[in-house]
């Protein structure tokens, strides 16, 4: 049968929220098929969540609460785009794009009006209190935050992320589901 979200019978296993950012996604991708330029494609799901050929590879992130330094929604990003088996070369811009705000203290307010050597600095601003923090603790395993963080700021990859960063926007705030639906109909 069908159950509403607030009904007694619902799944332990509710993919609701799964559904939704999938939904989300397809409806980014919708909205980039207007940019399409004549023998272009647009993929969802193979480079990335929406990839809009030579022109931009966006990462969707549909979340509840802010947008915080640490979260892993931008190291994550990142750390994708530094991979070996992504050329981000191919790319004129790398795009995060979120219903998340950033959060009030954030470090990252200024992002997308900074250099790609300001946007290290700003990270390395992140960074580099919390391996202060772990190795002030007694923790024998750094945290996956912090992991990744540390796979984003490798000495070695550092030119390769000065190179994505120079192509890095977040956009921040984006409408909602419901808006977007509303906005495309």
């Amino acid at each position: 049968g069908i159950f509403m979200e607030n009904s007694p019978h619902k799944s332990p296993f509710d993919a609701t929220k799964l559904f939704e950012r999938l939904q989300y996604q397809l409806v980014v991708g919708l909205e980039y098929c207007y940019q399409l330029e004549k023998g272009k494609r647009l993929w969802i799901e193979v480079y990335g969540d929406v990839t809009l050929e030579d022109v931009v590879q966006v990462e969707v992130k549909l979340y509840a609460g802010t947008l915080r330094d640490g979260h892993q929604n931008i190291w994550n990003t990142i750390n994708n785009w530094l991979h070996p088996a992504f050329d981000h070369r191919a790319y004129e811009g790398l795009m995060l794009v979120t219903n998340q705000q950033f959060s009030a203290r954030s470090t990252l307010k200024d992002w997308n009006i900074s250099t790609a050597a300001e946007k290290h600095a700003l990270l390395a601003a992140i960074y580099e209190p919390a391996e202060k923090k772990f190795a002030a603790s007694s923790g024998k395993e750094p945290s996956e935050g912090l992991a990744l963080q540390r796979s984003v700021m490798d000495p070695a990859l550092k030119d390769d992320l000065l190179e994505i960063l120079d192509k890095v926007e977040f956009l921040t705030g984006s409408p909602s589901l419901q808006q977007r639906i509303h906005d495309f109909k």
